[in-house]
């Protein structure tokens, strides 16, 4: 994925990445910019490795999509939320997020509508299997 920077849509569907598997796939993320859609659904993300990989989210200037169904974002608390709030906050294009399946409670839906607040474009929001 590094030797590729011209990639448009990623799917990493249910996968058991390692820490060190899912900071290469953060790098690869980082030069390939130009990524539009990314679906990361049914992968456990822990706070370690999981900060690492949402922080990569903040060079996807052009992201449209973006499906981080069950990944477990709020079991661990509110920081994998608030990492991907500040990841997200100048995605200008996006226009579907699907966040299904996190046990996102009332705490993390506040962190959300402060993203959500200026995201114009937005048309698709997938919040369904929550608490």
């Amino acid at each position: 994925m590094l030797a590729t920077r011209n990639l448009k849509y990623i799917y990493m569907g249910s996968n058991q990445l390692s820490p060190k598997s899912l900071g290469m796939l953060a790098e690869g993320i980082v030069v390939n910019s130009a990524i539009e859609e990314l679906t990361f659904t049914h992968n456990s993300l822990c706070i370690e490795n999981g900060k690492t990989f949402i922080q990569s989210l903040k060079s996807l200037v052009n992201l449209r999509k973006l499906s981080l169904n069950s990944c477990q974002l709020q079991t661990h608390g509110p920081e994998l939320l608030q990492e991907l709030k500040e990841s997200l906050i100048d995605t200008d294009e996006l226009i579907a997020l699907n966040l299904y399946s996190n046990d996102i409670n009332a705490e993390g839906a506040a962190l959300l509508s402060q993203l959500l607040v200026n995201k114009t474009k937005l048309r698709t929001l997938g919040l369904s299997n929550n608490l």
